[in-house]
């Protein structure tokens, strides 16, 4: 059973200026680097260059953070946040809804049991961190944190701006590692998602 939010935002709040950090600059990274050509980009290859970016900050952030591990498998990157959370970067809507692929993994996921990535943490609790557009003010989007379930969020909470006396560390964009092909693990067998070819993605 995944942990509650009260104690859950406690545990994950000293990264909550580096999580609003990474997601806005994320955010904001796509207008910089694709505004001329964005109007050629689905909302679907929007939506993977921003996490993209988004994953590059928090890497740039977090790599040397003894509380925090990065595993990058199937095109996907997970975080592994004081041995207890496994944390995923998804775009979510204004009701804290994230979209999810169809597979196996996915699934696993929203019930909080895949456990192949990070083996050792126990009683594991699936976390996603997210944006939701904001259409009146594309580059500051709203961020949360949100433990997702089967039916829908379990629960979500927001992270809101640092205070202005909280300095908030800057992060240069680092160089992500080649996507690991899982070594020693084991892939889950699913059905693919519509309009991919990975089986395992989230």
């Amino acid at each position: 059973m995944p942990r509650d939010r009260d104690s859950s935002r406690e545990k994950l709040d000293r990264f909550s200026p580096i999580f609003w950090e990474a997601v806005t600059e994320g955010v904001r990274d796509y207008y910089r680097h694709y505004e001329l050509v964005a109007h050629v980009h689905r909302t679907c290859t929007k939506r993977d260059i921003t996490r993209d970016h988004i994953v590059d900050r928090l890497r740039s952030a977090l790599l040397s953070d003894p509380d925090v591990r990065f595993r990058d498998e199937n095109q996907t990157t997970y975080l592994d946040l004081l041995g207890e959370f496994q944390c995923l970067a998804k775009k979510a809507d204004e009701d804290g809804k994230v979209e999810f692929a169809r597979t196996q993994a996915a699934i696993d996921f929203q019930r909080h049991e895949i456990q192949i990535h990070f083996p050792d943490i126990p009683e594991q609790t699936n976390i996603c961190l997210s944006y939701a557009p904001n259409l009146d003010d594309p580059l500051n989007p709203s961020v949360f944190v949100i433990c997702p379930g089967e039916n829908g969020p379990i629960w979500v909470y927001e992270i809101e701006p640092p205070a202005a006396e909280i300095a908030v560390p800057e992060i240069t964009p680092a160089t992500a590692p080649d996507d690991g092909t899982g070594g020693d693990l084991v892939k889950i067998p699913s059905e693919k998602k519509a309009g991919t070819d990975d089986p395992d993605a989230v």
